[in-house]
């Protein structure tokens, strides 16, 4: 219904036929009036829409000559709407897609009347550019085209969006180079490839560590120490150009290479990539003004085609070949190979186990007596061991590093205190060892130190059991003691306070200062047995010994030397005025029960060998 035409006339009127007639054709025409007002009003509302789209739209008649474009063509384009009236559209075309492309669309359209997908297009400036197009054919109520219409979107700031996206996800933001995981899925893809060969290549990975870089970004200052890194990965890619190249830490690169299946030597081969590195490394960098010298240690992995390898346990092999180099040969480089590989699947049965050591009941103690210098026993160190049912017994310098790191040093810490707490109840009750003669020294491992409150759960413990805190001797390694910590100072303060003596272990490793080692309660200096095995040659060994006991005593502190494994070196350690002793040449470390026999078996009073 359009509207009400309404008309007054007298009552009783009659309506002529010719009236009744011109009424309705006037009806009609005030009809067609209104019709066309409101499409006039559509199409005016239409045109606004379309005009003021942020699409572009693109109209062309059935011939597709372009009749209209909006005000977003001519943004997109380049071109106004003058410019492009009366042509085709090919006049965009970016001549990145052939004939095949354009044929395959126009079936489409002819087929369904629509199409849509990306395509590449130029702009009048020539520049090309990505959007994303839909056509639709309009036809009459015949079906016939008389219209195509376009609409599209420019993907340019998408596809820029996209790109620093994919650069912040894949690349090294500093160097530029592929980070982490862009390296791992290009060699995947290199593996694949390897294996897929006709004869299987053989793939190199190296890992690459900038020797003392921290020291030298400490010193210099962040800024120098990016300066540094962009110009290592811009020789670096330069040397190895050909090569898979990745920066994956702070002074860390990855390098991967495919060996020619020509019969090249692979030892040769790799050879040549680590000189080809130095090579690229040994011209001063040029920092600030100064010229710095940059020193690489290097692991090296060499895929032999086992398909069972993966990316991630080549990367795993080429660090413990790296930390295997820093170990031994700081600037130099390590392969990885069996003995290294038997080393890590070592090292892996105590990562996964070492959470379950306690529980299992696989720990045990041992212990080393400790002499004074008429041979007489004194005390013991008690020592951890793990008798794994697997690997055998397990060394405490191999498992105690993994339980700090894993976190459960405490549990196996608070184990090993109140083992040998219970057994020295036993000695005590059982009148084997008086207090006043026999010291029991227990170690404390630096994580433990920190994480736990260590004294007042050791003299809970203590109390528990009834026997004194001064019975017992808490073992502190001296890089512990270098940390100079507050928290450090404070819990071995504590300790002290609480009656337990405290020894510096493995004196001499840590270089500490005499003032600092002054701030500590410490009783006892125990000189770690590197210094002890050179004394009898004499000179600079001897008279650092010398020195350490001489300090130790200024400080009111008794000494301790461990690994003392010949009667020579107990008779110089004696003239020096050590006090007390421990090593192979008083015993091993043995069982709770062998060491009351070592107690009570005959010392000879003066040479202080055990007479058994």
């Amino acid at each position: 219904l359009l509207g009400v035409f309404t008309l007054y006339v007298d009552a009783g009127h009659q309506y002529r036929d010719e009236e009744a007639e011109a009424l309705q054709d006037f009806a009609a025409a005030m009809a067609t009036v209104i019709r066309t007002s409101r499409l006039q009003q559509d199409k005016a509302l239409a045109d606004i829409i379309l005009e003021n789209s942020s699409h572009g739209i693109i109209i062309t008649d059935r011939e597709n000559r372009i009749r209209w474009v909006n005000r977003a063509f001519e943004q997109v384009t380049g071109y106004s709407a003058g410019e492009v009236y009366g042509k085709t559209p090919r006049i965009l075309a970016s001549g990145r897609h052939g004939t095949d492309f354009y044929q395959s669309m126009w079936q489409k359209i002819r087929q369904t009347g629509y199409w849509q997908g990306e395509i590449q297009n130029r702009r009048k400036n020539g520049e090309i550019y990505p959007e994303f197009l839909n056509i639709v054919a309009l036809k009459d109520e015949n079906g016939q085209v008389q219209r195509y219409a376009g609409l599209f979107v420019d993907l340019t700031e998408i596809r820029r969006a996209e790109e620093r996206i994919h650069r912040l996800a894949y690349f090294d933001t500093l160097t530029g180079l592929p980070n982490r995981v862009r390296f791992m899925d290009e060699l995947g893809g290199l593996l694949k490839r390897a294996r897929t060969a006709e004869r299987v290549q053989r793939v190199i990975v190296l890992l690459i560590d900038l020797d003392h870089f921290n020291e030298i970004n400490n010193a210099l200052g962040r800024e120098a120490g990016d300066a540094l890194l962009r110009e290592t990965a811009r020789r670096l890619a330069k040397a190895l150009d050909g090569c898979l190249l990745s920066r994956v830490e702070r002074d860390q690169f990855l390098v991967a290479v495919a060996v020619p299946d020509d019969g090249t030597d692979i030892a040769a081969f790799s050879s040549g990539l680590v000189g080809r590195i130095r090579a690229a490394l040994e011209p001063a960098f040029l920092l600030h003004g100064q010229e710095l010298a940059l020193q690489a240690t290097i692991g090296l992995v060499a895929w032999d085609g086992d398909e069972r390898d993966t990316e991630e346990e080549l990367l795993s092999r080429a660090n413990l070949a790296l930390l295997d180099a820093k170990c031994c040969n700081r600037g130099g480089e390590a392969v990885f190979d069996e003995v290294l590989g038997r080393e890590a699947e070592y090292d892996h049965h105590i990562v996964l186990n070492i959470r379950h050591v306690v529980e299992r009941r696989e720990l045990h103690l041992v212990y080393q007596p400790q002499v004074d210098s008429s041979g007489y026993l004194v005390g013991a160190e008690a020592l951890l061991r793990w008798q794994s049912p697997d690997r055998g017994l397990i060394p405490p310098d191999r498992f105690i590093p993994h339980a700090e790191k894993r976190g459960v040093i405490g549990v196996i810490g608070h184990w090993v205190f109140e083992q040998a707490l219970e057994q020295l109840t036993r000695w005590q009750g059982d009148g084997i060892f008086a207090p006043e003669t026999f010291k029991l020294s227990v170690n404390l491992s630096p994580a433990q130190l920190i994480g736990q409150d260590v004294a007042e759960s050791f003299a809970r413990i203590c109390e528990e059991r009834g026997i004194a805190p001064s019975s017992l001797v808490i073992e502190i390694t001296e890089t512990a003691i270098m940390q100079a910590s507050d928290v450090i100072r404070g819990k071995i303060e504590e300790l002290s306070a609480a009656g337990f003596r405290i020894a510096i272990d493995d004196f001499g490793t840590g270089h500490s200062s005499l003032s600092r080692l002054h701030a500590f309660p410490i009783d006892t200096f125990k000189i770690d047995r590197g210094f002890i095995s050179p004394i009898e040659s004499g000179g600079k060994h001897l008279a650092i010994v010398k020195s350490m006991i001489a300090m130790a005593h200024e400080l009111g502190q008794t000494v301790v030397a461990e690994g003392v494994e010949n009667e020579h070196q107990f008779a110089i350690l004696r003239n020096l005025g050590c006090e007390y002793y421990q090593g192979y040449w008083f015993a091993k470390p043995m069982a709770a029960h062998d060491l009351e026999h070592f107690h009570g078996s005959r010392k000879s009073p003066v040479s202080g060998i055990i007479v058994k």
